[in-house]
């Protein structure tokens, strides 16, 4: 998805609804989103139908924590292993993450 450009991707309701086909075209050739405006407020972002589901897969993979089985944690005693080498000479690698 390409970024917001502030001075073309904001726009008043009013005018959006004067030229919607204008900005739709607009929104289809740039790929950009549009916020949309009412009173002066950000109201709405217009995506095409692309960028949206690029961000709806996006927000379907899990991250970080969400990512990690709890069910299945490294062993106890690799970790206190590791722990206890860290920043020695004899640093052993850190254990595999359980999603290995």
């Amino acid at each position: 998805m390409a970024p917001l450009s502030v001075s073309t991707g904001i726009v008043p309701l009013g005018e959006f609804k004067a030229n919607a086909a204008r900005f739709l075209r607009r929104l289809h050739e740039s790929a950009a989103p549009m916020v949309i405006t009412q009173n002066g407020r950000p109201a709405a972002v217009l995506l095409t139908p692309d960028a949206y589901d690029a961000l709806v897969a996006a927000a379907e993979v899990p991250h970080g924590v969400d990512a990690v089985d709890p069910a299945a944690p490294p062993p106890a005693e690799d970790v206190v292993g590791w722990l206890d080498a860290w920043a020695a000479e004899n640093e052993i690698p850190l254990p595999p993450p359980p999603f290995d």
